[in-house]
């Protein structure tokens, strides 16, 4: 299953923590190859969303987009 990801957000709750895409990926476990994908693309699985959520220590619903 796919989600859109809250590019903004992302961006946002890295910035404040000072974190990059590397060490978001030493973080989360996904490699840093997907994590420029899914930003390029704006959404990942979901799964993975939920990966970066919690190596970001963040629910999922803040780096997901809300389904219309």
């Amino acid at each position: 299953m796919k989600a859109k990801l809250n590019i903004m957000n992302l961006i946002k709750i890295m910035a404040e923590r000072e974190i990059t895409q590397k060490k978001l990926s030493d973080l989360s476990g996904v490699s840093r190859q997907t994590i420029c994908l899914s930003f390029a693309r704006k959404s990942c699985a979901l799964v993975t969303a939920g990966k970066l959520a919690e190596g970001l220590g963040v629910d999922v619903s803040e780096v997901i987009m809300e389904e219309d």
